[in-house]
């Protein structure tokens, strides 16, 4: 924006200056011909008075008697009544400016004044009115800059406050300028940071409590799964022991929504081994896929490895094969590839498309397709960032989701 105003203001200058300077010009050269026209005139009348005597008393004209007026370039010729012609000096090959009189007894007088001294003083107009201008043009471009810094250095705290309050400093304030368009930005922005902040720690607050809340539950159901184990048969110890890592599992999501509850969360991202995760929780949602019905096909290479948490690698594909359980159709998939500096994993199903509009806001909290809270994949998707992936709908023919983690040592930029 700076550099735009300071080029408006270059372009108004030189606008003015072409518009003011070239008739000021063109204004000056003819001033200088008048008045050289005017010396011109002004000599013819002193060398008439000088010769005058002579002429009148029928004798030439004697080099003595213009000799004051022949120096610096000047030509004269008298010619008197009688048509004889007197010359003193040398012609001007450009003729120069030229000025002529007739005497009472019919002589006339001519001069040739050179060009020398006209030309020099036009261009000293010439370069005073293109100094002036090139003036007026430097003083606006200062201009321009005193008055972009004035304009600018207000939304550049816009922009600082808004980036303060995008990095989730909700205390980030706007300061005033006196500039009403720009103040009123800035309580809009004060008042949106206000409102995010109070939100955003209600959601918080609420997650902290909702997860402590069932820390209680789960650890006497542990308890009491362990106390089934220990005493039941060897089914049911089985059955027990399977649990029993379900509520292990259950229990390393609540720890993840604690870490993501505290304003100041930093997610412990370490190289996983993303097959050999994925491979540890394959047969319960097997398990789980063969209760509604539905087979889970999971291709795995040997060994995937990726900067990742393994609870929130492991809670995203879970929410992704609920997703497909609840919303999709036939064959559940999850296939996990190396490609390079990233790791992809895409989990698919064999349901229906999506609609566009679907598909756009599929990601937003409290947009559900349909008997679910909206709630699931928002928050799969902020699991997938906070481990520094992504999470996309890259297909809805058939529907699939895409997981992409870095690999250890490798760049990646999420866009």
């Amino acid at each position: 924006m700076r550099a735009r105003l300071v080029r408006r203001f270059v372009a108004v200058a030189l606008f003015a200056v072409v518009l003011l300077g070239v008739p000021l010009g063109l204004i000056g050269r003819a001033f200088v011909r008048a008045e050289a026209v005017r010396i011109a005139d002004r000599e013819a009348d002193s060398i008439g008075f000088a010769a005058q005597p002579y002429l009148a008393a029928g004798e030439p004209v004697p080099p003595s008697a213009v000799a004051e007026f022949v120096g610096n370039g000047r030509y004269i010729e008298i010619t008197d009544a009688n048509g004889t012609t007197a010359t003193f000096g040398t012609p001007d090959p450009d003729d120069g400016v030229h000025a002529a009189i007739e005497l009472a007894d019919g002589s006339v007088v001519d001069v040739w004044l050179p060009d020398e001294a006209r030309d020099r003083r036009q261009t000293h107009i010439m370069l005073l009115v293109a100094g002036l201008g090139a003036a007026a043009v430097a003083l606006a471009a200062i201009l321009g800059v005193l008055l972009a810094r004035g304009l600018a250095r207000p939304l550049d705290d816009l922009a600082v406050a808004a980036r303060r309050l995008g990095h989730g400093d909700f205390t980030a304030r706007a300061p005033r300028s006196g500039v009403a368009e720009v103040d009123d930005v800035a309580a809009a922005l004060d008042t949106s940071a206000e409102r995010i902040g109070t939100m955003v720690a209600a959601e918080r607050q609420f997650a902290a409590n909702a997860s402590h809340q069932l820390r209680t539950p789960l650890t006497a159901l542990r308890l009491r799964l362990e106390e089934i184990a220990e005493h039941g048969d060897d089914s049911v110890r089985v059955e027990a022991d399977l649990a029993l890592r379900h509520a292990d599992r259950l229990n390393a999501t609540i720890s993840e929504l604690l870490r993501l509850a505290r304003p100041d969360a930093e997610r412990l991202r370490q190289p996983v081994d993303v097959a050999a995760l994925l491979r540890e929780h394959a047969p319960a949602w097997q398990q789980v896929c063969a209760a509604a019905h539905r087979e889970l096909r999971v291709e795995l290479p040997r060994q995937c490895w990726a900067m990742a948490s393994s609870g929130g690698t492991a809670q995203v594909v879970q929410t992704l094969i609920e997703n497909a359980l609840q919303h999709g159709n036939g064959t559940v998939t999850v296939q996990l590839n190396d490609e390079g500096d990233v790791v992809a994993l895409t989990v698919r199903d064999e349901g229906r498309s999506l609609l566009d509009a679907d598909a756009a806001q599929i990601f937003q909290r409290h947009v559900s397709r349909g008997g679910g809270t909206g709630v699931g994949l928002a928050l799969a998707r902020t699991l997938a960032e906070a481990d520094g992936g992504r999470l996309d709908l890259v297909s809805t023919r058939p529907t699939t989701f895409r997981l992409t983690s870095p690999r250890p040592g490798a760049s990646f930029a999420r866009t």
